[in-house]
């Protein structure tokens, strides 16, 4: 799904109040479900997943400043139940950056493990 947000750096998250966060991950969970799912109803998934997000974007974010801007991004996604959890016992993330000569966006992709998993990852 390609999603017409940025995702802002982690240095702007933390010098906001705890009520705009909130309201970023609130953002993201509108634009999940009107542009990315197109208002379809969610399926909960309890299978582990592996996400991959792009970050289209005129200056890149060095690289701790990127991932820790995708909190809200995943915290949506888990609030959304596209994932079960935010844990590395329940998702793969793998963070890309692009140069964007046009308007920033965002392009998530996410696959499900095969087998469903009621705890963690299987030792």
């Amino acid at each position: 799904m390609t999603l017409h947000r940025p995702i802002l750096s982690r240095n702007g998250l933390d010098k906001m109040h705890w009520s705009q966060r909130l309201r970023e991950r609130k953002e993201w969970e509108k634009a999940i479900h009107y542009e990315g799912l197109q208002g379809r109803k969610v399926v909960p998934h309890p299978r582990p997943a592996q996400i991959r997000i792009r970050s289209y974007r005129k200056r890149f974010l060095d690289y701790d400043n990127f991932v820790g801007g995708c909190k809200p991004l995943l915290d949506a996604l888990k609030h959304l139940n596209l994932i079960v959890d935010d844990t590395p016992d329940w998702i793969e993330v793998d963070y890309h950056q692009e140069k964007a000569f046009s308007q920033p966006s965002t392009k998530i992709e996410i696959t499900w493990e095969e087998s469903p998993r009621t705890h963690g990852k299987e030792k």
